[in-house]
């Protein structure tokens, strides 16, 4: 090869690095379809251009603050988690190291929640995970003082209201209220993803997509085969370092229909 070619390949290179970059910026940064509609008890999810792709019926809703619910919440091998406290509705992370998960597995659902995170705090929503030990691994709603916790001060997908890993918060959910509780919700409907914070829209994905698999292949998680397949898993509020408070939690499950 002649010497002169050489800058010249190392230039498209970085010119086609820099596109792929921004191409895959911009499209974290905006909804790939549109979100999940209701009617008569029926979620529609639709393509980009408005086809009807699947339908999802409301069952079940279960208020897991409910003192008939503590029971459902265990550690990770289904013993009492004396990590966590249940009061007056509402959930807290006292000490300890060990993750509070909810009985059962679940594909299929919408997940509300409202949470309080200390100043500083690091906490997280695992759905469609899985434990290792005491603590649950698998894709996460993620929850973190924003503003004053500095650990990933300039990668936005590490934000509240992230999808840990993979995908930012659309710029218009933020930020989250430090003086007090927020709204989260996660809603899943088979390859159908929305995070949602404080009523906004924070996430909007479909899993297996070419973006998903491509964020997904370049995770520190792509060692284990199940990251990045929503078959069904555990949901779990992670017990990182901070005291974190959670209430009005509640979970509807759903069931596909033709």
């Amino acid at each position: 090869m002649k010497e002169f070619a050489r800058p010249f390949i190392l230039f498209t290179f970085f010119i086609l690095f820099l596109t792929i970059a921004f191409n895959v910026q911009a499209q974290q940064n905006w909804p790939p379809n549109p979100t999940a509609v209701l009617k008569n008890d029926i979620w529609f999810i639709s393509n980009a251009n408005g086809t009807v792709t699947a339908k999802f019926r409301q069952n079940l809703t279960r208020d897991l603050c409910a003192s008939e619910e503590i029971s459902s919440w265990t550690d990770a091998e289904g013993n009492p988690n004396l990590d966590w406290e249940f009061k007056n509705g509402e959930i807290r992370r006292l000490a300890g190291s060990k993750d509070l998960f909810l009985k059962g597995d679940f594909k299929d659902f919408i997940l509300e929640f409202e949470f309080r995170i200390e100043f500083g705090g690091n906490s997280g929503v695992f759905f469609h995970s899985w434990n290792k030990k005491e603590k649950a691994v698998g894709h996460e709603y993620q929850i973190i003082d924003d503003m004053n916790r500095r650990i990933h001060p300039t990668l936005q997908r590490y934000f509240t209201g992230s999808f840990y890993q993979l995908f930012y918060r659309y710029d218009a959910s933020g930020p989250i209220n430090y003086q007090g509780f927020n709204k989260g919700k996660i809603m899943v409907m088979g390859n159908h993803v929305e995070l949602w914070l404080n009523d906004k829209l924070a996430v909007n994905v479909e899993a297996g997509d070419p973006l998903w698999k491509c964020l997904v292949a370049n995770s520190h998680s792509n060692s284990d085969p199940r990251f990045g397949q929503l078959n069904g898993g555990r949901i779990a509020f992670q017990n990182h370092d901070h005291e974190v408070v959670f209430k009005n939690v509640r979970i509807t499950t759903l069931e596909k229909v033709n």
